[in-house]
């Protein structure tokens, strides 16, 4: 302090105009303000904006989130299925065919096998799990049995029921295989959190922040947490969303770890995860 040529971020205080004058007074009743005095008002200051920050990082993950959601009940979907089915077999298959778009869709867009993509229909999602081995043959090859009948029907063709059941049963074991896979959820547990450019929270990054992901499954694999960077701000505390990014690199920056207190560093892609419900 006083020593302009000291760059040392510990030699700089912030003062109010008032508090500045102090500093100058020469002589008469005024008190002057010595370098132990500023330095305890600045640590002061310090402290109550920290403290700012950390209730700013709370109110941002405000609300309990409800984080792992059960999945749909595979046995429930597929009752469901049989018994439109014995009414009318062409419903049932329906039915399943429409079950089985929106999981392979949620499958896809959550483990991030789908590249980003969210417009997948069930034939390039089957084909896209079968190159990337986590379907078998049998199941990748056995979707073409129903596929025939699906495109008989829409050709407005006579078919008889067993054809259709069959057709049914050819979905059922389908849907099963794809539940079967092991997959990993993702949950927003903070959004909105600030980011800095700087390890003492100096320069606030206006056009980026930050958001807190927990991933969970499968078991035995315990929940994990990761924070990432993102140029997004819609994003709700507890909402399940997909595993995706921008193509944009978004640097380092710093931001308040609620735990430990201390300001950790980061370094992302901006995360760009949509909820999945919005594409399933």
């Amino acid at each position: 302090m006083k020593d302009r040529s000291n760059a040392d971020p510990d030699n700089f205080a912030v003062l109010c105009v008032d508090c500045h004058d102090e500093t100058q007074r020469r002589g008469g009743f005024g008190r002057q303000l010595n370098a132990a005095q500023i330095r305890r008002y600045r640590d002061d200051w310090k402290r109550a904006v920290a403290e700012r920050l950390t209730r700013a990082g709370r109110d941002s993950a405000e609300g309990t989130p409800v984080i792992g959601a059960p999945p749909v009940r595979v046995d429930e979907v597929i009752d469901r299925v049989l018994m439109e089915a014995e009414r009318s077999p062409r419903v049932g298959l329906r039915l399943m065919e429409a079950e089985l778009d929106q999981d392979i869709r949620r499958l896809l867009a959550g483990s991030g096998w789908g590249q980003g993509r969210q417009d997948w229909d069930l034939r390039a999602g089957i084909d896209r799990l079968f190159e990337l081995g986590v379907i078998s043959t049998s199941v990748h090859g056995s979707l073409g049995a129903m596929e025939k009948v699906t495109a008989a029907i829409a050709a407005g063709e006579a078919l008889p029921p067993s054809d259709v059941l069959f057709a049914v049963d050819v979905a059922i074991m389908t849907y099963r295989a794809l539940s079967a896979i092991p997959r990993e959820r993702h949950y927003v547990v903070e959004a909105g959190v600030p980011v800095f450019g700087d390890p003492d929270a100096r320069t606030r990054r206006g056009d980026v922040w930050g958001v807190r992901i927990r991933s969970i499954g499968p078991p035995p694999r315990t929940p994990h947490d990761h924070f990432f960077l993102t140029r997004s701000v819609s994003f709700d505390v507890g909402s399940e969303v997909t595993w995706a990014w921008d193509h944009e690199n978004l640097g380092q920056a710093w931001y308040l770890d609620l735990a430990s207190g201390r300001y950790e560093p980061v370094a992302s892609m901006a995360f760009a995860g949509r909820p999945l419900d919005e594409i399933a």
